[in-house]
């Protein structure tokens, strides 16, 4: 008989913290060039050239912020009864399938504020990674490659709940070995 837990399908995200520095930069642009308006308003109000400029910058401010947490929210991992399956992408959409049975290693990293924060990086070993989703996560972000004990590795940075994440991949991991034995 199985864990009923076992046979949940999950959904996690990597966690709005990670992506910090990019929402205190929009905000500051925002909320700088809202104040400026806000100081150089005059009435009847003319648009002149420093507040069409300031009026730029808020909708960079405002633009730069939605696709922070778009970006944020369209990445994602799975975690189904077979297998791992990350998407990623804004615009265009990688999609990836990872077996449980084809993992060889699985390794979380937390610094010590992301262990404040229940947040962390998870490193899952795949032979072969290199060669079957180089073409999908070639850079940096939230997924990505790398090296965990000299196997490739596809790199989950700073998700929310990585403990759960790692639960969860291992129990599965063992019903997978255990059934094709």
């Amino acid at each position: 008989m199985q864990d009923s837990e076992s046979n949940i399908e999950k959904i996690y995200h990597p966690s709005g913290i990670g992506h910090t520095f990019k929402y205190i930069l929009f905000l500051i642009l925002l909320i700088g060039s809202i104040i400026l308006i806000i100081k150089h308003y005059s009435i009847p109000f003319i648009p002149n050239l420093s507040s069409i400029i300031y009026l730029i910058i808020i909708l960079v401010g405002v633009i730069g912020l939605i696709l922070v947490e778009v970006s944020v929210r369209k990445t994602t991992i799975k975690l189904e009864r077979d297998s791992i399956i990350i998407n990623k992408g804004v615009f265009s959409k990688d999609t990836t399938r990872i077996n449980y049975n084809s993992i060889t290693d699985i390794q979380i990293k937390q610094k010590f504020l992301q262990r404040l924060f229940g947040i962390g990086d998870i490193m899952i070993g795949v032979p072969g990674a290199q060669q079957t989703i180089t073409q999908h996560f070639s850079g940096k972000g939230a997924v990505h490659l790398g090296d965990v004990k000299g196997h490739h590795a596809v790199i989950l940075e700073n998700f929310s709940e990585v403990r759960e994440i790692e639960k969860i991949i291992l129990l599965r991991i063992k019903q997978t070995h255990s059934q094709t034995r």
